[in-house]
């Protein structure tokens, strides 16, 4: 699961997906092939980024092990409320002009009502999307960021993608922009069982994978 602006101009043989590990290298012996990419079929980048969502199907499956488990998807329509702790992980630049990091970063965010992310950001967002940073700014997606996931606090559920932000980086007042995940639940549940007609899909208290955690898939 990425964002679309990551991956709509793509083609899958032009993608890998590094797993199992907390280090970003190229040299990698844990990489896998993408077989196809579904992009949001409603996807407007001109339109606030709106459905900024795409999918990626490996070529190969992965075993998943303590340190290779699949995200749990909010409920269908699950609000996160505002003032709720966030998790944000990604390899993006540390900085606005900053350089992309090779170690695996991580920040705790306060994610922000839809009413509260509309008035920081002067515009009517979509329901859509949900807002996550601090009220002071300085913390938050850079450049590099997109597509990675905000998970809840102490949770392995994840509720937004990360999909735009104003530059420079976590400048207040203007928290980062996410697609809401909660909003996309039927659409990834569909596209994943209408592209696994070779191996059936497990999707079991919304968790999408190969197989149940702690199996190989």
């Amino acid at each position: 699961m990425t964002a679309a602006h990551c991956v709509r101009r793509s083609s899958p043989e032009q993608l890998n997906l590094q797993y199992g590990s907390q280090i970003l290298a190229r040299n990698s012996s844990q990489l896998v092939h993408i077989a196809a990419i579904f992009v949001h079929p409603g996807y407007e980048p001109e339109n606030k980024y709106i459905n900024d969502i795409a999918l990626l199907q490996l070529a190969q499956p992965v075993t998943l092990s303590k340190f290779v488990q699949p995200v749990r998807l909010p409920e269908p329509g699950q609000v996160t409320p505002g003032n709720s702790s966030s998790v944000l992980a990604g390899w993006g630049l540390n900085a606005t002009g900053g350089v992309v990091q090779q170690q695996l970063q991580k920040v705790r965010l306060q994610v922000f009502s839809d009413e509260e992310c509309s008035e920081r950001h002067q515009t009517q967002l979509h329901d859509s999307q949900i807002c996550a940073g601090l009220p002071e700014g300085g913390k938050g997606q850079c450049s590099g960021d997109s597509g990675g996931p905000l998970l809840l606090n102490g949770s392995d559920t994840q509720v937004g993608i990360v999909s735009w932000s104003i530059k420079p980086c976590a400048r207040p007042p203007f928290p980062g922009v996410f697609t809401e995940v909660s909003a996309y639940v039927d659409w990834i549940v569909d596209t994943v069982g209408s592209s696994s007609a070779s191996s059936s899909l497990w999707v079991g208290d919304l968790i999408v994978g190969r197989s149940p955690p702690g199996l190989t898939s």
